[in-house]
């Protein structure tokens, strides 16, 4: 599909290691930037096209892929922060774009166990995503106070799935009981309110 283009691309940019000398264009072209017109990308795709089911399935199996070949080469050639944040992000878009594409067949459709746990995700994708860094970061430092700076590897593993079960409790909480009904309160609003007519 032409929607994976950009992600792609992102990806293979990122891979070749680019890094920028010069602070103010690289503070321009940082991966925060890019991470936030990736997001307002997918905005704009997900309001013009809604893909099918099974296209929102490849979104995923894709992305999910991008993921894991990611770290990968992030373990065998180390972390560099600006090319591998953005092969991060790259990564990340096709999974969240299926995921709130699959989020929309609920409703309508009926979703097994796994398009249904893809739904929940998409939905409440953004409160995730806003939750996600300070957990991992709580849970970083505190495993590196209680173990010191050499963590074995069992204490690794059992962050990343303390991070991943708290990071996606967390979203999916704050996205169900307060960005859900502030949607829904702010759709209410907006509606009830009339123009004015000019004296």
């Amino acid at each position: 599909s032409n929607l994976m283009i950009l992600p792609i691309v992102l990806f293979l940019v990122s891979a070749m290691g680019l890094s920028l000398s010069n602070a103010w264009i690289a503070q321009l072209f940082s991966p925060y930037v890019f991470e936030f017109l990736g997001g307002m990308v997918l905005w704009k795709l997900y309001s013009v096209y809604t893909a099918s089911r099974n296209a929102s399935k490849a979104f995923v199996i894709a992305g999910t892929a991008l993921l894991l070949l990611t770290a990968l080469l992030e373990l065998k050639f180390g972390r560099i922060a600006y090319p591998w944040h953005l092969m991060y992000a790259a990564a990340a878009m096709p999974v969240v774009y299926g995921s709130v594409c699959l989020s929309t067949l609920n409703g309508s459709t009926s979703p097994n166990a796994a398009e249904k746990m893809l739904g929940l995700l998409g939905r409440y994708s953004y409160s995730i995503y806003l939750f996600h860094y300070p957990i991992e970061q709580i849970v970083a430092r505190l495993a590196l106070k209680l173990t010191g700076p050499a963590p074995g590897v069992t204490v690794v593993w059992l962050a990343v799935t303390v991070v991943l079960l708290s990071g996606l409790g967390v979203g999916i909480l704050v996205g169900r009981f307060v960005e859900m009904p502030l949607l829904s309160w702010c759709k209410i609003r907006i509606a009830g309110l009339k123009p004015r007519l000019a004296a």
